[in-house]
C-alpha cells in the first residue's frame, strides 16, 4: 500500500521566472518552493542569476514572465513595500541603510502607523530578543555611516527580524562576519526556521550550506541546474560541479575547481592542527634584512571623541603577507584607511617605502606604490555613474594621454580595460558596460585586477573575497599568493578566519582598536586566535611594535578556550 506523505504548502513559490536585461537574460524559467520552517539555500557563480531572482521575491525587480506565489495567491509587487506586507524582508547584501541616519533610525525606517516617539517605545522592547538572538551589541545613536561592514551587517538583520517577517531573504549573510558570528547566525537561523520562518538564503560556504539548509537550489548562467534537492542527497562536491555547469576548461582550472572543497573550506576551513593550514610555503625571505616597505608606529586615530585605533604599530617587508584578524568593526576598516592615507592618524607615522606619509593624500600613498582594495567596493573602490573602462582607468588616465592637451586615447583606454577584463575572468557586455551591469563578485574582480595592473609594492586589501564564488575566490587568493611571490608586501585584512590563517605568514590579531596577539605562520593556533579575537586574554594588549606585542600575547594566551563549533541541523521530512 502506497504511503501518503503530508508535505506542507509551499509558503513561496516562484514560478518558471525569466528576467531580462538588455543584452542579458539573467534568470531563464526558474523555479523555487520555499515552505514554512525550510532553510532554502541558493548557490550560483556569480553572475548566475541568483540576486536577480532573489530580488524577484522581495519586489525589487519585476520578472518579465512567470509567476510569483504566497501562500498559494498569485501576487504581482509594485514595490518592496508591497512584498513586505506579503510577510517577506530581504537582507542585501549591500545592507541598503541610509548612511547619514543612527543605526536607530535604520532599524524603524518605513514603519507605518506609528509615531516616531511609539515606535522608538515599541522597538525598546521588540529589539532585546533579537539582539540577543544574534549576539549582537551596538551603540544605537551612532550613526550607519561610522559603522563598519560587519557592523552595517547586523543592523540590516535587525531591521529584517524586527518587522516580524515570515519569509526571510538573506543574500551572503555571513559574508562580513567572522566564524564565531557566522556560528552565531546559523543558530539564529535554526531557531527561526522551527518557529516557521522560512528562510531563503544565498552562501557560496558550502559546508555552511551542508550544516543549515534543508533543501539547495544550484543555478547556473541563469538557470536553475538543479532545483529543490534535499541537502541530504547531495554532496559538496555535487553541488561544486552543478555550479560551474558545463563550460570547459583548462586542465589546471578543473583541478583547482574539483580541490576547491577541501581547500578553503569556505566558512569550515580546517580544524586546529590541521596541516593543510601550512600548505602555503614559507616566506621567502626576499624582503629580510631590507626596510619595511609598509610601517606603521604608534598610531592613534581618534573619531569623535573616541579611540578606533590605538597606539598601533606594524611593519610589512616585500613579499610578506601580513593577517588581521579580528571581528568586524574592532578598528579594521580604521587601520586600511590610515594605510592608504583616506584617513590621516591623531598621532604617530605611516610610512611607505621609507618615506613619512602621514599628512599626505591618498593619491601620494598611489605614488610611493601602495594599491588599496577597499571593502566598499560600491562606495569607494568604484561610482555606479562609471562605465567598466573609466572603472579600470581610474588610477591609470596620466598615462593613457591624447594627442592634445587635456584628452584621452579612448582606443587605448579601451584595451587596458579589457586586458584587466580578460585576465581577471570578468563576466562583461563590453568595456563601454555600465558598472552596475556587474555582478558583485565581478565587480570585485575588477577593482582587485586594476589595482595589481599598477605592480604595487604594497598591497592593502580588505575583504578580497568577500561575497565571491568557488572559483572567483580561488582566483583571488591565488592571485595575492602571486604577487606576494613577486615581491610585493601584502596586508590581508579579512573577517573571514579561515582565509587570513591559509594565506599570511605573519598574523596579528586586533581587538577593539588594538593589536592583542601576533603569530608566526608556524605558531598559528586557531583556538588562540579565535578567543584573541573575542577579546579572552589575560595578556595586557601590545601597544608596541606589532613583534613584542605578540609576544606578550603569546605568553597569556596558553590556556584559552576553543574555537565554538556549527553543528548539522536536524532534518525533518516535512521541510525537504
Amino acid at each position: 500500500m502506497d504511503v501518503l506523505v503530508n508535505i506542507p504548502p509551499a509558503l513561496l513559490s516562484l514560478d518558471a521566472i525569466c528576467v531580462e536585461f538588455p543584452g542579458v537574460l539573467a534568470c531563464d524559467r526558474v523555479n523555487l518552493a520555499l515552505r514554512a520552517g525550510e532553510i532554502h539555500a541558493l548557490v550560483g557563480e556569480n553572475g548566475a542569476g541568483k540576486s536577480t531572482l532573489m530580488h524577484c521575491a522581495a519586489g525589487v525587480v519585476r520578472p518579465t514572465s512567470g509567476t510569483i506565489r504566497v501562500g498559494g495567491a498569485a501576487v504581482r509587487f509594485a514595490s518592496p513595500q508591497d512584498a513586505q506586507a506579503a510577510g517577506i524582508a530581504m537582507v542585501f547584501q549591500n545592507f541598503l541603510l541610509v548612511e547619514r541616519l543612527s543605526v536607530l533610525d535604520n532599524v524603524i525606517l518605513g514603519s507605518r502607523g506609528l509615531p516616531p516617539v511609539l515606535a522608538r517605545k515599541r522597538l525598546a522592547s521588540a529589539i532585546e530578543p533579537v539582539c540577543t538572538r544574534l549576539g549582537i551589541e551596538l551603540d544605537w545613536t551612532r550613526p550607519v555611516e561610522s559603522l563598519s561592514a560587519g557592523e552595517k551587517q547586523k543592523v540590516a538583520l535587525v531591521r529584517a527580524l524586527y518587522r516580524e517577517a515570515k519569509i526571510l531573504i538573506l543574500d551572503e549573510p555571513t559574508a562580513v562576519l567572522t566564524s564565531d558570528e557566522s556560528d552565531k547566525l546559523l543558530e539564529t537561523m535554526r531557531r527561526l526556521a522551527a518557529d516557521g520562518v522560512a528562510i531563503l538564503f544565498v552562501s557560496h560556504k558550502l559546508p555552511e550550506i551542508r550544516s543549515v539548509a534543508d533543501s539547495i537550489t544550484v543555478m547556473h548562467r541563469g538557470r536553475a541546474v538543479a532545483e529543490s534537492m534535499p541537502a541530504r542527497d547531495i554532496s559538496a562536491e555535487e553541488v561544486a560541479r552543478l555550479m560551474v555547469g558545463l563550460r570547459a576548461e583548462t586542465a589546471a582550472r578543473d583541478k583547482r575547481e574539483a580541490s576547491l572543497p577541501a581547500w578553503s573550506g569556505l566558512g569550515a576551513g580546517p580544524a586546529a592542527g590541521d596541516k593543510r593550514e601550512a600548505s602555503l610555503p614559507a616566506w621567502s625571505g626576499l624582503g629580510a634584512g631590507a626596510a619595511p616597505l609598509l610601517r606603521l608606529d604608534s598610531v592613534t586615530l581618534r573619531v569623535d571623541g573616541h579611540d578606533r585605533l590605538s597606539q598601533v604599530s606594524l611593519s610589512l617587508r616585500p613579499g610578506e603577507i601580513l593577517g588581521i584578524a579580528g571581528v568586524s568593526g574592532n578598528g579594521q576598516k580604521e587601520l586600511v584607511s590610515v594605510c592608504a592615507g583616506v584617513m590621516r592618524p591623531t598621532s604617530g607615522t605611516v610610512s611607505v617605502r621609507s618615506r613619512d606619509l602621514t599628512r599626505r593624500s591618498p593619491r601620494d600613498f598611489f605614488e610611493a606604490g601602495l594599491c588599496y582594495v577597499s571593502e566598499d567596493r560600491y562606495g569607494e573602490a568604484s561610482a555606479p555613474q562609471l562605465n567598466l573602462a573609466d572603472c579600470a582607468c581610474l588610477k591609470g588616465y596620466r598615462t593613457l594621454r591624447g594627442p592634445l592637451p587635456g584628452t584621452i586615447d579612448l582606443a587605448a583606454m579601451s584595451g587596458f580595460a579589457e586586458r584587466i577584463l580578460d585576465t581577471f575572468h570578468v563576466r562583461h557586455s563590453g568595456a563601454w558596460a555600465p558598472t552596475t551591469s556587474l555582478s558583485g563578485g565581478n565587480l570585485q574582480k575588477l577593482i582587485l585586477g586594476r589595482e595589481l595592473s599598477h605592480d604595487p609594492a604594497v598591497l592593502v586589501v580588505h575583504q578580497p573575497t568577500q561575497g565571491l564564488d568557488l572559483a572567483s575566490t580561488e582566483f583571488v587568493c591565488e592571485e595575492i599568493r602571486r604577487q606576494a611571490a613577486t615581491g610585493t608586501a601584502v596586508l590581508l585584512v579579512s573577517s573571514d578566519l579561515d582565509e587570513v590563517l591559509r594565506l599570511s605568514h605573519r598574523l596579528l590579531v586586533i581587538y577593539r582598536g588594538r593589536f592583542v596577539g601576533g603569530f608566526e605562520r608556524e605558531q598559528i593556533d586557531r583556538a588562540r586566535v579565535g578567543a584573541l579575537m573575542a577579546g579572552l586574554t589575560a595578556g595586557t594588549p601590545g601597544t608596541g611594535p606589532d613583534e613584542k606585542g605578540a609576544q606578550r600575547s603569546r605568553a597569556g594566551a596558553s590556556d584559552l578556550p576553543p574555537e565554538p563549533s556549527v553543528s548539522p541541523r536536524p532534518r525533518n521530512g516535512g521541510a525537504s
